[in-house]
């Protein structure tokens, strides 16, 4: 959260639900320790119900700029993702609304995390196991989640060898990412070298489209790197060195963005599926829906179908009991976007909903049975007056017949 204890309001970037600013109309500013690019905020509001309306603006080197493009996702009664198109440095966010409660600007996620790896040559030490006699410094250690200073050890990291060739460790990313910022974790620990490093960033098509080269002399167990501006379609990250007389060390790499996802996708790797209302790309950071969820969907990110027996916006319509039921009573008897009848209708009714009864003089399966001639014939209808589900004459017969349905003469 990089607004925390970053307001003069306490209250509003405290991490607590539990303080509360004022009800009333404030514009809330929160300058950043250092400038970054801005992906989405939440706000979560005093109280419960109708969520008011909140403006966002920005500010950088003193220039203010508003949100572009804003999409707000309601997260519960009182909680308000909003996502702008931002794209570039901010060093302050401007929060302008009433009855804020808590306030909370995000970087997205860290997207190296567990992800594919490789480095040149690997550095192994001998160990004492007799069942394992080499310990090696994998690639993968990099991006095991372990970022803790005190554990970033040289035990702890992925540690490429001296040969007499530049080092490189490479991050392969499963799918095309916009990328944020960048985390790097080392140790000062003597016989290894980061300080100098090179970072470049790579599309699918190996175009470099992004370089950071480390100028500082004095190695350090952490570096920050922040793009100008967000870069999108990244597939491939790599650290190098250009010297080629050091042993590299790299404790955790940690890389935050979002997934390219298409449209209706969510994930990691864009493997999950959301149905937002008007086919709007749900957020890929917390999968909501910017407008809510299309008919046939519902739950946070609108990815989970209608239960049987409903459909449509939100799912709050029933399917009609006159849809034809077949198999147990949890199967679904009708679209969970349009409520069409999946298997027909009940005897006696037509459609696609099956909420209409069978045109006057039709009855029975698919309104496929004519009513009998030999009903009374009532007024001006052309037609005889029979039940539509049983296609009893409800007029009575014609003289000379009787029974349910007319057909036996006297």
């Amino acid at each position: 959260d990089l607004a925390y204890n970053r307001s003069a309001i306490g209250e509003i970037t405290d991490g607590n639900d539990g303080t509360c600013g004022t009800n009333g109309k404030i514009t809330i500013t929160v300058d950043l320790d250092r400038p970054y690019i801005f992906t989405w905020l939440r706000v979560r509001f005093s109280r419960a119900g109708v969520l008011p309306t909140v403006d966002v603006a920005f500010s950088y080197n003193s220039g203010i700029f508003f949100c572009h493009n804003p999409r707000r996702s309601s997260l519960d009664s009182q909680t308000m993702d909003i996502y702008c198109d931002v794209g570039s440095l901010i060093d302050s966010v401007f929060l302008s609304g009433s009855g804020v409660k808590i306030f909370v600007f995000t970087l997205c996620r860290n997207i190296a995390l567990k992800q594919l790896t490789q480095q040149t040559i690997t550095y192994a030490e001998v160990s004492s196991d007799v069942n394992n006699p080499y310990i090696e410094f994998a690639s993968d250690r990099a991006v095991d989640g372990k970022s803790d200073p005190k554990v970033n050890t040289e035990k702890a990291c992925a540690i490429l060898e001296r040969d007499g060739t530049p080092p490189s460790w490479t991050l392969i990313l499963p799918s095309m990412q916009n990328i944020t910022r960048f985390v790097i974790y080392s140790t000062v620990e003597s016989k290894t070298q980061i300080a100098g490093f090179t970072l470049e960033c790579f599309l699918e098509n190996s175009t470099r489209v992004f370089q950071y080269v480390d100028t500082s002399p004095i190695k350090r167990n952490r570096y920050i790197v922040v793009p100008p501006k967000m870069y999108s379609g990244i597939q491939k990250v790599v650290v190098r060195h250009s010297s080629t007389n050091i042993v590299f060390s790299l404790c955790e790499v940690e890389v935050y963005g979002d997934s390219m996802c298409e449209s209706k996708r969510y994930g990691h790797r864009c493997e999950h599926t959301c149905g937002c209302a008007g086919n709007a790309t749900c957020f890929p950071s917390t999968r909501m829906c910017p407008a809510g969820c299309a008919p046939g969907y519902q739950g946070a990110g609108c990815d989970l179908v209608c239960q049987p027996g409903r459909y449509g916006n939100n799912c709050t319509s029933s399917c009609s009991g006159n849809c034809m039921q077949t198999g147990n009573a949890t199967s679904r008897r009708c679209d969970p976007i349009t409520g069409r009848c999946l298997k027909g209708c009940m005897p006696g009714f037509t459609g696609e909903t099956c909420h209409a009864p069978c045109p006057p003089g039709t009855y029975g399966y698919n309104c496929e049975s004519i009513c009998s001639f030999n009903c009374r014939r009532e007024g001006t209808h052309n037609g005889r007056v029979c039940d539509h589900i049983t296609g009893k004459c409800l007029t009575g017969c014609e003289i000379g017949y009787t029974g349910f349905t007319c057909q036996t003469g006297t």
